[in-house]
């Protein structure tokens, strides 16, 4: 079975629907990674946010949620992987209606790069009996989704921008350690 040309169905990790219709590359690529790369220079728009190591080919039989270590390996040839999947019985011809899937990360789940994130915590221990230092960092904490464990006392995260870091730097004060 030969072909000019091979159809890709973009799908984003995570989710259960193909993203828009399927796509057309021409001329074939010599292989899966190079097929990747093409995608992703067709489309820019969808892709911007995925590295290349985060592009993951799959057969056109896959179905969601896919799994990475079932993903088509990047040195399979792409006129090989049309052949073979030609002389199946029933043969299955890779095209519009049966489309290589691509899977990329999501990029509503990912952070933009150039925002700068912050992660505060505070640990208080051994003050069980002393309400003014636990309960200072008690308070800090749970207007910013802490929780108190009884074995560990109080702790918690906040998640913010740099921007509002700068407002919430006063507040901080000892027992609490900032990491970026």
């Amino acid at each position: 079975m030969s072909s000019l040309s091979v159809w890709v169905q973009l799908y984003y990790k995570g989710k259960y629907e193909p993203k828009g219709r399927p796509v057309e590359i021409e001329p074939i690529p010599k292989n899966v990674a190079s097929l990747s790369e093409l995608v992703k220079d067709k489309l820019k728009k969808e892709l911007d946010h995925a590295g290349l190591t985060e592009i993951f080919v799959f057969s056109p039989e896959s179905k969601p949620p896919f799994s990475e270590q079932i993903s088509i390996r990047g040195d399979k040839m792409v006129k090989e992987l049309i052949d073979e999947y030609g002389n199946k019985n029933p043969p299955l011809s890779i095209g519009y209606d049966h489309p290589l899937i691509v899977v990329a990360p999501d990029p509503k789940q990912q952070q933009p790069a150039n925002e700068i994130a912050f992660l505060v915590g505070g640990t208080v221990i051994d003050a069980k009996q002393s309400k003014g230092a636990r309960g200072n960092v008690f308070k800090f904490l749970e207007n910013h989704y802490g929780h108190y464990s009884l074995t560990d006392g109080i702790s918690g995260g906040l998640h913010r921008k740099q921007s509002d870091f700068q407002s919430i730097l006063p507040l901080l004060r000892g027992g609490l350690c900032i990491s970026e």
